[in-house]
């Protein structure tokens, strides 16, 4: 039996006219005490249950028995995809969280409103220094004074790579999808072999790639 089965048909409508009269599970229980002295008090469980039942059937009663086909989910009715729709458009950087808070409706179905109905996806926000007008006149600046020297002095520009010839992984990279913990893992050396690869570019060309072999130990490559 449904945890909202205890309540009347009555008492189950008047539970929902309460939540959409006040938004709160803790008001409609003060509200329902009063109404109904001596029963029950609903569970913010049931409040919450008995209100997503209503809001993907249209109904309290129970009549879900007999039924078939596909159970009638919170994220089809246009007006729930608007109103997500809505929300994101004036507050894209909201959580998922808050809207569900907003809208009414679980967050669960708030997640899939977002990527089944609306195809959007969360993207990180980039963090860049800030530029001020002298940083970007000093950028410039020394922009056109590289560019001069390019052309009559022998400057380089060079890096330095160390690449993993052992099949090193970044395990942070490696994830695996099981239904129990499988314990699995793979026996590397601490210290694994790399090569150092060092490159130059100039007005002439590209200088290298020069290979610097070791047996375990970085190897930094300075002026000398």
């Amino acid at each position: 039996m449904d945890h909202y089965e205890q309540f009347s048909v009555e008492e189950r409508t008047k539970i929902v006219e309460l939540y959409f009269a006040t938004k709160s599970p803790t008001l409609v229980q003060r509200q329902y005490r009063r109404e109904y002295p001596g029963k029950k008090i609903p569970p913010r469980h049931t409040i919450t249950r008995l209100v997503e039942k209503f809001r993907n059937s249209g109904s309290v009663v129970n009549n879900e028995k007999g039924n078939c086909g596909p159970k009638l989910t919170a994220r089809r009715p246009p007006a729930h995809i608007q109103d997500v729709r809505d929300h994101l458009e004036q507050s894209p950087r909201m959580s998922t969280r808050r809207l569900s808070q907003q809208v009414g409706i679980s967050r669960r179905s708030v997640r899939r409103i977002i990527h089944s109905d609306l195809k959007l996806f969360p993207y990180k926000v980039q963090i860049l220094q800030a530029q001020t007008q002298e940083n970007k006149t000093e950028r410039y600046e020394f922009g056109q004074t590289i560019s001069e020297r390019i052309e009559n002095d022998p400057l380089l520009f060079s890096d330095e790579a160390h690449f993993h010839l052992s099949g090193h992984v970044n395990k942070q990279n490696s994830r695996f999808w099981a239904s129990e913990q499988p314990h699995e893992h793979v026996e590397k050396p601490l210290s694994v072999e790399k090569t150092t690869v060092w490159c130059a570019l100039g007005k002439n060309g590209i200088f290298g790639p020069y290979f610097f072999e070791d047996d375990g130990p970085r190897v930094t490559v300075n002026a000398d």
